[in-house]
């Protein structure tokens, strides 16, 4: 296999088919393996490791952008520890309340999910259009013709950037 020639002043697209379906098999059987044998693990990291070892040995990591694809992946890290400490720390706060409160607390905390659960299902929702009318609206040929357009059009602007 021969790297493509890059030209000066052309963008290169730095991912493309071929890796992505190469990372989403390789992550899907790493995956699937440590579930087998009961390991604990999170498929974020997994698949972001993946990613992170493709770009790596097809040799798209040179000294300016190491730094970036490090950097990034001490982020990624980063705010998982955050997201964990925030959470133990909700955690902490609600198994505070509920020892100091009693049942007082337990009915209030129930009420306020009932009611939360309660808005978000039943008020203040729009009426959405259901995929099947979207559908339906759209099956002649000018509006296909206008939607292909269109989405080709937005995806050759993200290619170009």
């Amino acid at each position: 296999m021969q790297p493509v020639e890059q030209v000066k002043g052309a963008p290169v697209l730095p991912f493309d088919q071929v890796r992505a379906a190469i990372n989403l098999v390789v992550s899907s059987i790493l995956i699937a393996s440590a579930t087998s044998l009961k390991l604990p693990l999170s498929t974020t990291y997994m698949t972001f490791m993946v990613a992170m070892g493709s770009s790596f040995a097809d040799g798209a990591w040179n000294r300016e952008s190491a730094v970036y694809r490090i950097s990034g992946v001490l982020a990624v890290i980063s705010g998982w520890f955050l997201t964990a400490m925030c959470a133990f720390s909700a955690c902490a706060l609600v198994t505070w309340a509920l020892f100091e409160g009693g049942s007082v607390v337990a009915v209030l905390f129930m009420l306020v999910a009932v009611v939360s659960l309660v808005r978000s299902n039943f008020f203040g929702k729009k009426k959405e259009e259901s995929s099947f009318d979207i559908v339906a609206d759209n099956t002649d040929k000018d509006s296909i013709r206008a939607n292909i357009g269109a989405s080709v059009d937005e995806s050759i602007d993200t290619a170009v950037r």
